[in-house]
């Protein structure tokens, strides 16, 4: 997601997933530009998350896969996006205020070497995408590694970020559970990974809001 001067987050439901196809300009009707859409409803997500898999849950789990193994990938849709959009602009406006602000101010909120349990500020000359280049990147970004624990982060940027990652967690939480279905794997065999029982356990889920300059 980017927003001038390149703001970018990274991170990391009755329904099926359905294929569309978005413009096969070439007049021949083969395909090429299908493109496979997962539509997160609620009701099949809440299902999974407390562990039922419906009929619902295995149909989407059957065309995630197909999906995948012809495509290599999907498009995500939300039923109600307005939702998503509203909580995304809180953050990417609340992420602007913060990297806008003094640099001793932001440097309050570094806990540590980039990558660091407690996550919190990076200045712009730390990290390098390629540490083999000897060139460090023009960014500055911002990390929380867990959406309990914030009382030693930023207050103006904790509260969207903090409803962005559970958002987004959420949303992780469901694609674990329907790929683990379509993988005939326990239901929680991926989540077990990404959300540890320990919030500083690197392999964990993580927000990085990072400003290019």
């Amino acid at each position: 997601v980017t927003l001038a001067p390149l703001l970018v987050i990274f991170f990391i439901s009755p329904t099926l997933v359905e294929v569309i196809n978005d413009g096969d300009n070439d007049g021949d009707n083969d395909g090429d530009n299908d493109i496979p859409i997962l539509v997160l409803e609620p009701r099949t997500c809440s299902n999974l998350s407390n562990g039922a898999v419906t009929l619902e849950g295995k149909i989407a789990a059957n065309e995630l896969d197909s999906a995948m193994i012809k495509y290599g990938f999907v498009k995500l849709a939300y039923p109600k996006p307005e939702t998503h959009d509203a909580s995304l602009s809180a953050l990417l406006g609340a992420a602007d205020v913060f990297f806008s602000k003094p640099q001793q101010f932001k440097d309050q909120y570094t806990f540590g070497d980039y990558g660091n349990d407690k996550g919190g500020y990076t200045s712009i000359g730390v990290e390098s995408v390629n540490p083999n280049s000897g060139k460090k990147d023009s960014v500055q970004n911002y990390v929380f590694r867990d959406d309990s624990v914030v009382d030693h982060h930023n207050p103006e940027l904790a509260k969207p970020a903090v409803a962005y990652f559970r958002e987004m967690a959420r949303l992780t939480r469901c694609l674990n559970s329907l790929s683990s279905l379509a993988l005939d794997l326990p239901l929680q065999k991926f989540n077990e990974v990404t959300f540890p029982s320990s919030p500083s356990d690197k392999n964990g889920l993580a927000l990085r809001i990072a400003k290019y300059e």
